[in-house]
């Protein structure tokens, strides 16, 4: 008796190991591919999240994830994600939103994308995999080369004209804008820092620049879905 009531508490501590979060909110036609399983089931909100599951959703859906780290994911339309472990996971498609919470180094969670690994610890930032984009709205990731070298292009910017922003914020933003780039740096990988985005081009050139009104939309509308939930 003993040892069977000692395998089932071995089976009982794996599967609560495996789970990773549950969905928050659902918005639309939502599904989830179990990692054994080869068909997809529409979630819904309790749903469980385990290690190994690919998280899709449809035209018009929506998805809030709470990891039990405390991190939120929200999934605009048509993207996916997958979650390969507590430390790794891959954005398969779409515009996905994170606030992630703070790790240590050993533990700091590193996202693949098709044109880079997003390395985390507490941040919030935006990959939009339609556009080869990776967005910074707080924090510091650090991002790593896929295959070979980043030939990476940083704006430029005058110290002392910083200091002007504040008082002619129109200019400055022309001044960025007419400014022109930086000699590149070859490099394996970088550190992104707060209020910066990256787009990520052919021959490994990526275009390091600062947050537009298309971008501070683009995090207004995430975080208007993740407080609709918190709501509610």
């Amino acid at each position: 008796m003993r040892l069977f009531l000692a395998i089932i508490a071995i089976f009982a501590f794996i599967n609560a190991s495996a789970s990773i979060g549950i969905v928050k909110d659902v918005n639309g036609r939502v599904k989830l591919k179990k990692h054994d399983s080869i068909k997809k089931i529409r979630v819904k909100v309790g749903t469980e999240i385990d290690y190994g599951d690919l998280v899709v959703t449809a035209k018009k859906a929506t998805a809030v994830l709470h990891l039990k780290d405390g991190s939120n994911i929200v999934l605009a339309p048509n993207s996916s994600i997958y979650f390969g472990s507590y430390t790794s996971a891959e954005q398969k498609s779409g515009k996905i939103y994170y606030k992630m919470s703070s790790r240590d180094a050993k533990h700091a969670l590193k996202i693949k994308t098709q044109f880079a690994i997003i390395g985390i610890k507490g941040t919030t930032f935006v990959i939009n995999e339609e556009k080869n984009a990776l967005v910074l709205k707080e924090g510091l990731i650090g991002v790593e080369s896929i295959k070979g070298e980043f030939n990476l292009y940083r704006k430029k910017v005058l110290d002392e004209f910083k200091s002007y922003m504040a008082k002619e914020m129109q200019g400055f933003a022309k001044f960025e804008k007419d400014s022109g780039y930086e000699p590149p740096i070859k490099t394996k990988s970088f550190d992104l820092t707060a209020g910066k985005r990256v787009i990520f081009g052919a021959d490994n050139r990526v275009n390091e620049d600062f947050l537009d009104t298309e971008d501070k939309k683009t995090f207004s509308i995430f975080e208007s879905i993740l407080k609709r939930h918190y709501r509610e």
